[in-house]
């Protein structure tokens, strides 16, 4: 099975992935070590759907969206694998993943030592940064909050190539994440200049950013084996 994954950011893909190398945005790099498996990094938000009119349907049997997530349930923590059955978005209809690559993917999780959850994922137009907000998103039902899967999803559909998403918790049900998106550069890759920028103008944001860069740092090993995993 050929498997393209896609990557929302670059700091969200696996260093294993592309040892010696300097990645850039919207080209496809083959796996390390996984000779079926190729991935891609899209841009953020609605912008991963370019990604899919630009590839080729017929050469891959299977896409993956990878990336980070922020927890809408008070029993997800740092770390947790949410496997993505169901797709929300606001004044959307939801969209369902294909039965059997659920069970597919899972099964290539579960022969990890991993907490994986099954369920829906919610997309957001904006960073959900707020406990607040994030529980009046509970209503949902989701079990995560991100700003791809949807998109994704319809883009998918659009090309007919099977799509599913597997999302780790960076940040908990009770931590308030800064928007640092204005950081973001439209390709994927973080802005120092722009990160600066911020953080002169938002100083109190300095202790959040390095709690966001230690949770990074403690789900790494584990978003490794996942993205390993699915790709093989």
């Amino acid at each position: 099975m050929k498997i393209i994954l896609l990557f929302p950011t670059i700091a969200e893909i696996p260093a294993s992935f592309y040892p010696e190398k300097k990645l850039c945005s919207d080209q496809v790099y083959p796996v390390c070590g996984a000779p079926t498996a190729s991935f891609i990094c899209t841009g953020p938000s609605s912008r991963i759907a370019n990604a899919f009119h630009t590839l080729d349907p017929k050469a891959y049997d299977l896409a993956i969206v990878v990336g980070y997530s922020g927890a809408l349930q008070q029993n997800l923590k740092v770390g947790d694998i949410v496997l993505c059955n169901q797709v929300l978005a606001e004044n959307k209809t939801a969209l369902q993943a294909e039965t059997q690559l659920v069970d597919r993917v899972f099964h290539a999780l579960s022969l990890q030592d991993l907490s994986i959850w099954i369920g829906s994922s919610y997309t957001s137009t904006k960073v959900v940064s707020h406990k607040a907000d994030k529980q009046h998103l509970q209503s949902t039902g989701a079990l995560v909050v991100e700003m791809e899967n949807y998109w994704a999803m319809q883009a998918a559909q659009e090309i007919h190539l099977p799509c599913i998403s597997v999302r780790i918790v960076l940040d908990p049900l009770d931590y308030h994440l800064p928007d640092l998106s204005c950081t973001l550069l439209p390709n994927g890759q973080i802005s120092y200049p722009k990160t600066l920028l911020h953080l002169m103008a938002h100083p109190k944001d300095w202790i959040s950013v390095f709690q966001i860069l230690k949770m990074t740092r403690q789900i790494a090993p584990t978003w490794s084996r996942v993205c390993t995993a699915i790709a093989q």
